[in-house]
């Protein structure tokens, strides 16, 4: 369970794209109890393991949490394994248009069903109910997505804190932080070739009749850190320049629905010229064929940008 081997008996990391660590003593514990709970009971929830990397823990042991969880030294000593969760092309979670679903199972539900990534056996103590949240892609650009469920939240660090409650974001950083009830993680990405994880998500595309959507075929939907940022959007690649704007390809921070996003630099001589071209845009966006037009962003956000 706690490796994928190719026929040489070396694990084949190939096809992963991100990991998912535990990244505070309580994350670490609960972790620490999924393994143990699925090695003593293989037919719990044998679905688990696809996405589970994990070695024993080194250093001393005992059998509970300390009751103080800031105490690292101690609360060190409960954890029996350490390791993370991975997410690769090559197995596929129960649902691959619904994504990797994170929640919680209790020791004494008998039954195979549970989340793809199984986070904790004690959901009360922890906080996170049976199915909290999901990573999942959008097929129009390809956007990896956090989406808690329907009145479950999770707490984002990434740019800043953002509180998700029955919503989404989407994965723009190559390391974010995240909540589930008490339990931190941090979801890092791989070293994929953007070429290999394209082809890998219109697979998944094409073994979906369902899934209907044309994708982008010039933005690139993986995670960078210097990608530029504006409340709501992502920018992506330049694609057009002009003397005083560019147009970017972008998605948007909720979703990650592709757009196309035009900055302007302001200045006295073209402010006159800006608002038509914002009056123009408005007047097309009633032909919806042709173009949709989101909206205009604050300059006073932008230094003198819009």
């Amino acid at each position: 369970m706690s490796s994928r081997e190719d026929g040489t008996g070396t694990m084949d990391t190939s096809m992963i794209f991100a990991y998912l660590q535990p990244a505070n003593l309580s994350a670490k514990f609960a972790f620490s109890e999924v393994i143990e709970h699925s090695r003593a009971k293989p037919g719990w929830t044998p679905h688990i393991g696809n996405f589970l990397e994990y070695e024993p823990y080194v250093g001393s042991r005992s059998s509970s949490r300390s009751s103080d969880d800031e105490d690292e030294a101690q609360n060190s000593l409960a954890v029996q394994w350490q390791g993370r969760f991975v997410l690769r092309f090559d197995t596929q979670p129960r649902n691959p248009y619904a994504g990797w679903i994170l929640g919680g199972k209790s020791i004494f539900d008998s039954s195979e069903e549970g989340p793809d990534l199984l986070v904790t056996t004690q959901k009360g103590a922890d906080g996170v109910r049976s199915r909290h949240c999901r990573l999942h892609f959008n097929f129009a650009s390809s956007v990896l997505l956090l989406t808690a469920e329907k009145a479950r939240q999770i707490t984002v660090f990434s740019n800043g804190t953002q509180d998700i409650e029955g919503a989404s974001t989407a994965i723009s950083n190559t390391s974010t932080s995240f909540q589930v009830g008490n339990l931190l993680f941090t979801l890092l990405w791989s070293d994929m070739p953007r070429s290999v994880y394209d082809t890998q998500v219109a697979s998944l595309r094409l073994e979906n009749p369902s899934i209907t959507v044309v994708p982008s075929q010039i933005l690139d939907p993986t995670p960078r850190d210097n990608d530029y940022r504006i409340p709501g959007f992502i920018l992506k690649e330049i694609i057009a320049t002009g003397s005083t704007s560019a147009v970017y390809t972008g998605i948007t921070q909720d979703f990650g629905n592709p757009v196309a996003v035009k900055r302007m630099t302001r200045k006295p001589h073209n402010v006159a010229l800006i608002s038509h071209e914002i009056h123009v845009l408005k007047t097309l966006n009633r032909q919806r064929e042709h173009v949709r037009f989101h909206e205009v962003a604050d300059p006073d956000d932008l230094s003198d940008n819009v």
